[in-house]
């Protein structure tokens, strides 16, 4: 895999990570604010609503990104794994190979 491409790879994952997010935290901004004004019309309860609402979008939304952030290591560490491994067969194989012309000539 070239530079470019696992730069590419990089930026796309990352990309993804950030639009899950702002999509996931638009709708909540979107709805959970229309849900909060048709339950509560006595302000007190309004602003206890909201700021539950908000220390539960910042549970919520560190929980998901935990979560794609491990998912998306995880799958750049198992291609590493996968390149170190395809390196050292390589190095095996060119031993070997070393090894034949030496015994061979």
């Amino acid at each position: 895999m070239t530079e470019i491409e696992t730069g590419d790879k990089t930026w796309r994952g990352t990309f993804r990570v950030v639009l899950a997010y702002a999509f996931f935290a638009s709708l909540w901004i979107l709805l959970s604010d229309r849900v909060i004004g048709l339950l509560f019309s006595d302000p007190a309860a309004l602003v206890q609503a909201s700021m539950a609402k908000g220390w539960f979008f910042v549970a919520v939304t560190s929980l998901l990104l935990y979560v794609m952030v491990r998912r998306y290591i995880s799958r750049i560490s198992a291609a590493h794994q996968r390149e170190l491994e395809l390196m050292r067969k390589q190095q095996n194989d060119s031993a070997l190979l070393r090894l034949y012309v030496i015994r061979s000539g």
